[in-house]
């Protein structure tokens, strides 16, 4: 019998929990990918359960009958979990169907999210999970399908689980330590300008949005300021890669550098070529006027702003002198904005880098319904869909995001030609005479 009131051993539970549930409902239903495993015990014979048995709980049961309760019955029965449901006892049993239930939770037609997969982590070798929004999602919504559950460490365990990085590890203040965090909403990638933040109860987690999110946006959360080291300084969020801050300001530093020494030094060049012509442009016949006008060499190193406000009410603009303590402000500012617009040049450059090896040498494509960029081999050139609205169709042969045939209808737009025949339906209607039927 396991006490899962043992923080080891309800670790060692819920991880295997997760794993099972991650193999068997996101890995096994057309899943492009492959979700990492916390523990990877799972059995090889829970790992050859016939994938097309598990597509007909979730159609059968989830999609088309919105039977949560029937399809975790239909899963307790699986002939290869019976030897752990053996092992087990009867709160872990529990424990583990109301794991499964939040993941077949995923494929409600009510739920307005779903498990895709990202590969912007380029230092990663393959995409990693995240959470995209199916529907609008208003801010201050609460998104109770994307939950989980946290679960007390140890701290050895927390070092083994932490110097991976591959899963949410969590502070709860209530519990006084660190958590791992499992269940769906473990995918909800970091960012630091995220449109969700984490709400609980006992040791339930699920995601409230602070900011509207439309359809195909991810769905993210903060997870803490010094989550990837300190003040996020390692971090490869998404804003943090629109901003060229953290992780990216790292990769990038090489490039600043190189552009600074080079660059300081033709801009230096170019002013002590204007500095030997004259700072601003002027007419010819202005120059041959100031060819024969007094420049008062005598004054060059003069710093005497009085000076300057005196002849400036004589002289005019283009005549004027530019002492040496504004004309190095000048060149300060100018190789600042100069600089920022270069830098800004440069970072584009380097994110199509960033996106280049992102691509690792295939070719990217336009999803038919969609619209979304995705990649994939030669091999997959003839499929028009992306691989989330490839797996969309497999499971409820509609075009993304619909997942029922009610809400694709309301949302089809109407032909111009059946509006139009409407709209010469109603008129003629308006046009006919009310008919009394009294003698």
């Amino acid at each position: 019998m396991n006490n899962m009131r043992n923080s080891k051993t309800q670790l060692e539970n819920f991880a295997l929990f997760d794993d099972i549930c991650t193999l068997l409902f996101i890995d096994k239903i057309h899943y492009w990918s492959e979700i990492h495993k916390v523990r990877k015990l799972v059995s090889r014979s829970i790992e050859r359960i016939d994938p097309q048995l598990l597509l007909g709980i979730v159609i059968q049961n989830v999609i088309e009958q919105n039977d949560l309760d029937g399809a975790v019955e239909e899963v307790s029965k699986l002939r290869e979990l019976q030897p752990i449901f053996q092992r087990w006892s009867g709160s872990s049993n529990n424990a583990f169907l109301r794991h499964v239930r939040l993941y077949l939770s995923l494929y409600l037609p009510s739920c307005n999210f779903e498990i895709c997969s990202t590969n912007r982590y380029f230092t990663s070798t393959k995409h990693e999970a995240c959470v995209t929004a199916r529907e609008p999602i208003q801010a201050g919504d609460d998104i109770l399908d994307l939950s989980g559950t946290i679960v007390k460490l140890t701290p050895k365990e927390e070092r083994t689980l932490g110097a991976e990085k591959d899963f949410s590890i969590l502070h709860s203040s209530r519990l006084g330590s660190m958590c791992l965090f499992l269940g769906p909403a473990r995918f909800v990638n970091h960012d630091c300008e995220a449109n969700c933040r984490f709400n609980t109860s006992g040791r339930r987690i699920w995601l409230k949005s602070i900011k509207p999110i439309l359809p195909g946006q991810e769905i993210t959360t903060f997870y803490s300021s010094n989550y990837f080291g300190t003040d996020n300084c390692e971090c490869l969020c998404s804003t943090c890669e629109q901003k060229g801050m953290n992780g990216y300001r790292k990769f990038f530093n090489y490039h600043l550098n190189t552009l600074k020494s080079s660059y300081l030094e033709s801009v230096s060049a170019q002013q002590s070529q204007q500095r030997e012509g004259h700072p601003f442009s002027i007419s010819q016949q202005d120059m041959l006027f100031l060819s024969h006008w007094d420049t008062g060499s005598d004054l060059s190193n003069a710093s005497d702003s009085d000076l300057d406000d005196e002849f400036s009410l004589y002289i005019p603009r283009h005549k004027k002198r530019i002492w040496s303590r504004e004309r190095k402000s000048m060149e300060t500012a100018f190789l600042e904005e100069t600089m920022k617009s270069q830098q800004q040049t440069s970072f584009d450059k380097f994110r199509k880098e960033l996106k280049r090896r992102r691509l690792n040498g295939s070719i990217e494509y336009s999803c038919s319904d969609c619209q979304g960029l995705f990649n994939a081999s030669l091999s997959r050139a003839q499929d028009r869909r992306c691989q989330k609205c490839s797996r969309h169709f497999h499971l409820y042969e509609l075009p993304w995001p619909f997942r029922s045939r009610s809400e694709y209808e309301e949302a089809r737009p109407v032909s111009p030609t059946k509006e139009i025949a409407q709209k010469q339906h109603t008129m003629s209607l308006r046009r006919k005479k009310h008919i009394s039927y009294t003698i």
